[in-house]
């Protein structure tokens, strides 16, 4: 056999051996580097459970049980939070002066826990912007006084209401009831002629001298 062809043959037969370890050998590099991105994901996913179950979760609010000495020892004078709540009624023109007149009352008076339950005829309107800021006074002067502010969910009667809010933004949504309109007497043989209006229901004729009465 010819040298020269050969040698050519050896030589194409290596640069595809050559070819095909490169090939394999990046398919193996792929591989790996798929295989510890997956294993570090695994590591991750193991130490933040992990962090999880160890991490203690934080309290809403704490709960003590006190013992028998210490309820004694508190007994003539309670803390604030195991006082009985008095309502306190703003009505009329309720200032800062004339909360910290009420605060100083109630305190004067061993009165340790108050909720305010909002009235009427306030200078401003309930879950108003100077309703909040009135309430945030109420409460700045209870902190003071070592007292507690608890509120009412409700600005008065009935539960919905919202003080009016909710009447005077969609009137729609208002209660509606039957009332009396108007009451006309009229002597025996006396006719009567009047158009009644849409929003009556009806008109009753009532007889005193027997009782009868017609609809």
């Amino acid at each position: 056999m010819n040298n020269n062809i050969f040698n050519k043959r050896v030589k194409v037969i290596t640069l595809a051996l050559e070819s095909n370890l490169k090939r394999r050998s990046n398919e193996l590099n792929g591989i790996a580097l798929r295989a510890l991105l997956f294993l570090a994901s695994i590591l991750m996913v193991m130490m933040f459970l992990s962090s999880c179950n160890t991490s203690s979760p934080t309290p809403v609010a704490k709960i003590s049980a006190p013992g028998a000495d210490e309820v004694a020892q508190q007994f003539e004078n309670p803390p604030a939070e195991y006082a009985i709540s008095f309502y306190w009624g703003w009505d009329g023109d309720v200032t800062e002066e004339v909360i910290e007149r009420d605060m100083d009352q109630f305190k004067a008076n061993n009165v340790h826990v108050v909720t305010l339950e909002p009235g009427y005829n306030l200078p401003f309107a309930y879950l108003s912007e100077g309703w909040f800021e009135r309430v945030k006074t109420a409460v700045n002067k209870a902190k003071e006084r070592d007292m507690k502010v608890y509120l009412v969910d409700e600005g008065k009667y009935p539960s919905g209401f919202a003080g009016g809010k909710i009447i005077s933004e969609v009137p729609e949504l208002s209660m509606k009831a039957l009332m009396q309109d108007s009451v006309i007497e009229l002597s025996g043989g006396d006719g009567i002629d009047i158009t009644l209006a849409v929003e009556v229901v009806s008109a009753a004729a009532y007889n005193k001298s027997n009782g009868e009465t017609q609809i």
